[in-house]
């Protein structure tokens, strides 16, 4: 442990030279004289230490010499109030595994990489460079974002390397062995050790850390660095213990480094190379990527505000365009007197071997290449925000910081200060409400407290019926705040949809009128394929301009891999987010309310988002239900089998509905129509009952008994009133239904004769075949008439008809019919197409029952997979294969297969419809039916 105390350090001398000057050392000019080698060491093993004039220095330097090295231990820096550290005294308490309470300095004159900020400029010029591109203050009403400026913390923090070993002595011996750079020495065997250390220090000092190697020895593994050294530490830590259990206070597991016993100059050659790489200073690039409105640039400009000492120089560099980074780097190299050129700068910052840190805000442009901005070198740092995931290709390793919206106590928290509302529990209720509708985005939730605060009858509890009013004004109000981020929610979101291509900007407006949570890639591909036409003559108010914007959008995807592309090109600028394991893709809810404002007529866009999001099912019936937007995803989740997320999904609709728009809005009661018929498909047939006979209950007073909305409810009742086996009161409220819509809309319009096929249906399940068979004779002819013989509809006519025949015992005309509508839908739809696989099926049934059995099988066996493969396994329609293809099975004595297929079955229906449900019961039965032919009654009775 040694210090040094001269104006400039010279080299410390040779033993030759030592012997040469022996005579020049006053001090010892009275000691007797061998050989100058010898009186060298002599002297120095006496005193252990030496004054010594360099021939090229006037000054006089005291040196300490350690005889068991072989070579000069170290010099130290200037510095004031210390005193030299007598060696003998160090190496007695270094071999009592002690370090002496005295802080020891020590340098070469080796240029270090850890020195002093600003070296090597001028202050005038410091000082000028340090105003250049000066980071705005971050906003007054900053929130939040803990663990994302603790992981900056540590990013930008020095390695803290840790080197464990059974003997301190050898520690010590290492340690200086290794390091030629300055460095501290401190004991930190305890908390109070470390305290006395650094308060003897002037480790206070930013200067001091910048321009050292700390030193914490025989450290206890129990000490947290983060209570003891300052926040603006910048300075590398090399922490010694013979405790192997201070490694954990590494910076990195790879950071934790053993000396081992005896160890060989191989060994220890590796090693003191390992050690020193950890510590040697690298250059850190950090990006921030996420979607605008965020926080991104918020979140550093916080950082830098907390952070500030940590660097020799900060720069702000506005990444936005080429232009504006030139310029910025025009700036910076006008001040520093190295040329304006961007090549200049960059060169600058290279040699400018310092801590500096430069950011590189809103680097969204993909014309704009960073790479030729950033430095190479092995110091500085470097942050990054942009939208571009691209972007994080450039983060250094163990430099990835993930970057999403608020947690939910943060955007509560935020949106009440933007608001300035106090922090009650029930302002906090309702501002999570409002957090919830906007996915906790920090812009979107800045500018809707903003927005409360300024309109006097906005509050908290009625904002999201103002959102919907004015969604438009809402998302371009500007903020008037001081905070630097002047875009509006709106002009956000416009900067990236702008450079998106054309089908990817259709693809995103279609999506906007679908619920924005996990939408199935597989609608569109399945839309895109769809050859057949599903619209008739007899259809008088085509929506001509919806079904235009449907072909020109899947028009753009002619190639297979033309999807991919578009669902790349949006997670690229962050705009959405993609399972690939489910295919599906996901948009934020702010992002996807801006989308609307892209579009130049939503009624347009909303119905070529159904027409192309449900061509399985016929436009007529697509024509009267004009779902809203909001529950569209529900429909699309049931054509995927995703039925809980149906349910969830609605049931979410609903409440949001309201809270938001009150519980008598128009669009409430739609969502309740929708959740009561989802409950009733799901088997929760008195959640379904309860809900929709509220529904019309409150349809009834809205809108009156004759509202469409009001029938709708009330023909979803009838089939819930079927579905739990009161037969009765659905035929009854069926045929008011039929009453009514013939009376409103007339005895020929296509709800009319929906009607009429729904009554034709209970009556069938009453078991009244012969005036089923005489209702459903009727629907088809006058679909026939006013429809056309080929339209889906009167296909789906002669479908149900056929069915009628099988139930009647008119198996030959059953068939007949059968293969008369499955040849139509094949020619018409396509083979693929859902209506042709059910008609395969329905077929394939009539078959069966007329003893066709190998027939039959082949044709289920064909079925099946293709609905696996285009409705997926847990669709209802692929499990009724499934059930069918058992029962051909069982009644073919292919027992062993009839098994298998019936257990699948009957365990996707539990999981999907519930252990009550009548398909349920019905695999159970077939299940029970097969272990009992097989031999296995105790299985039966247990199923």
């Amino acid at each position: 442990m040694l210090f040094l105390q001269t104006s400039r350090v010279p080299q410390p001398p040779t033993f030759m030279q030592l012997s040469k000057s022996i005579l020049n050392v006053s001090a010892f000019a009275a000691l007797p004289m061998a050989s100058t080698q010898e009186a060298a060491k002599e002297l120095i093993d006496s005193r252990g230490r030496m004054n010594y004039t360099s021939p090229e220095h006037s000054s006089t330097t005291t040196f300490f010499y350690d005889e068991a090295f072989f070579f000069p231990a170290f010099t130290a820096t200037q510095k004031r109030n210390t005193r030299p550290c007598d060696l003998n005294e160090a190496r007695s308490h270094a071999s009592n595994g002690e370090i002496p309470s005295q802080n020891t300095f020590i340098d070469s004159d080796v240029n270090t990489a850890y020195h002093m900020a600003n070296q090597d400029l001028g202050q005038d010029q410091s000082l000028s460079l340090s105003n250049v591109r000066q980071c705005p203050t971050p906003s007054q009403y900053f929130t939040g974002r803990k663990e994302a400026l603790s992981r900056l913390g540590k990013i930008f923090s020095a390695p803290v390397v840790t080197l464990f070993g059974p003997d301190q002595h050898m520690l010590a011996s290492f340690v200086r062995h290794t390091f030629s750079t300055r460095a501290v020495f401190l004991l930190a065997s305890s908390a109070e050790a470390l305290a006395v250390g650094l308060a003897q220090t002037s480790l206070q000092d930013p200067q001091v850390l910048t321009a050292t190697l700390l030193v914490l020895e025989n450290t206890h593994p129990s000490l947290v660095l983060a209570d003891h050294l300052p926040a603006c530490c910048s300075s590398p830590v090399l922490i010694t213990s013979t405790n192997h259990a201070v490694s954990h206070l590494a910076s990195s597991p790879a950071y934790g480094f053993q000396l081992p016993d005896h160890p060989n100059q191989q060994i220890m050659n590796k090693l003191r190379g390992s050690v020193q790489k950890a510590l040697e200073p690298k250059q850190h690039i950090v990006t921030l990527v996420a979607s605008g409105g965020t926080g991104k640039t918020q979140t550093v400009l916080k950082f830098i505000s907390d952070n500030s000492s940590r660097f020799s120089n900060i720069w702000f560099f506005d990444a936005t365009s080429d232009t504006t980074l030139t310029a910025d780097f025009k700036a910076l190299g006008k001040v520093a007197s190295v040329g304006e050129d961007v090549k200049d700068v960059r060169d600058f910052l290279a040699r400018m071997d310092h801590n500096w840190l430069c950011i590189f805000d809103n680097a969204d442009d993909k014309e704009l290449y960073l790479k030729d901005y950033i430095p190479s070198c092995s110091h500085g740092n470097i942050i990054i925000t942009s939208r571009l995931l691209e972007a994080s290709q450039m983060d250094s390793p163990g430099c990835h910081l993930e970057f999403g919206d608020l947690n939910k106590d943060d955007a509560i928290e935020l949106l009440l200060k933007y608001a300035h509302k106090e922090s009650s529990e029930t302002n906090k209720s309702l501002a999570a409400e409002i957090a919830d509708t906007l996915g906790c985005n920090a812009l979107a939730l800045s500018t809707s407290g903003a927005y409360i605060l300024t309109t006097r009858t906005c509050t908290l509890s009625n904002y999201l019926g103002h959102f919907n009013k004015k969604r438009k004004e809402i998302l371009n109000y500007r903020l008037r705040s001081l905070d630097s981020y002047q875009r509006t929610i709106f002009s956000a979101f416009k900067m990236n949809f702008e450079n998106l291509s054309l089908p990817t900007q259709y693809l995103m407006q279609i999506c906007a009128y679908i619920h924005p949570t996990a939408i199935p890639m597989e609608m569109f591909i399945r839309a895109a394929s769809f050859e057949g036409n599903d619209i008739g003559s007899a259809d008088l108010h085509r929506p001509t301009q919806a079904i235009s914007l449907t072909e020109k959008f899947l028009s753009l995807f002619g190639e297979a891999d033309s999807w991919d592309d578009s669902v790349n090109e949006l997670c690229q600028l962050s705009l959405a987010s993609y399972d690939d394991l489910q295919n599906t893709l996901t948009f934020h809810s702010v992002i996807h309310k801006c989308v609307r404002e892209t579009v130049p007529s939503e009624v347009d866009m909303a119905q070529a988002a159904m027409i192309g999001g449900h061509t399985c099912e016929p436009y007529a019936i697509r024509k009267s239900t004009h779902c809203p937007c909001t529950d569209l995803l529900a429909r699309i989740f049931w054509d995927s089998g995703f039925w809980a997320q149906t349910e969830a999904l609605e049931e979410q609709t609903v409440m949001i509905s309201k809270e938001g728009l009150g519980q008598r809005h128009p669009d409430t009661l739609m969502a309740m129509i929708k959740l009561g018929a989802t409950y009733r498909t799901r088997g929760k047939l008195e959640a379904a009952e309860y809900t929709d006979q509220e529904a019309v209950s409150l349809c009834k007073d809205v809108h009156g008994e004759n509202h469409p909305d009001t029938v709708l409810s009330m023909a979803n009742l009838a089939a819930t009133y079927q579905a739990r086996g009161k037969l009765e009161e659905a035929e009854r409220l069926k045929e008011e239904v039929l009453s009514i819509r013939k009376v409103i809309l007339g005895e020929r319009h296509p709800a009319t004769l929906t009607s009429m096929s729904n009554l034709a249906f209970t009556y069938k399940h009453r078991g009244n075949l012969e005036a089923a068979e005489k209702l459903e004779e009727q629907v088809l002819a006058l679909r026939k008439d006013i429809l056309g013989e080929h339209h889906p509809n009167t296909l789906t006519s002669i479908a149900n008809l056929a069915f009628t025949y099988r139930q009647l015992g008119r198996l030959e005309a059953a068939e007949r019919l059968a293969e008369e509508v499955l040849s139509l839908r094949k020619h018409l739809l396509g083979k693929h197409h859902p209506d042709t696989l059910s008609s395969m099926d329905h077929l394939a049934l009539t078959y069966q029952a007329r003893g066709k059995l190998e027939i039959a099988e082949k044709m289920e066996e064909e079925v099946l997979p293709l609905r696996k493969e285009f409705l997926g396994e847990h669709h209802p329609d692929t499990l009724r294969s499934m059930h069918n293809l058992a029962a051909i099975y069982h009644e073919l004595n292919k027992l062993e297969e009839a098994e298998i297929l019936a257990e699948q079955v009957l365990l996707l229906r539990k999981d999907a419809l519930g252990e009550h449900h009548p398909d349920t019961l019905s695999s159970m039965a077939k299940l029970a039916a097969v272990y009992q032919a097989r031999g296995k009654s105790e299985a039966s009775d247990g199923t």
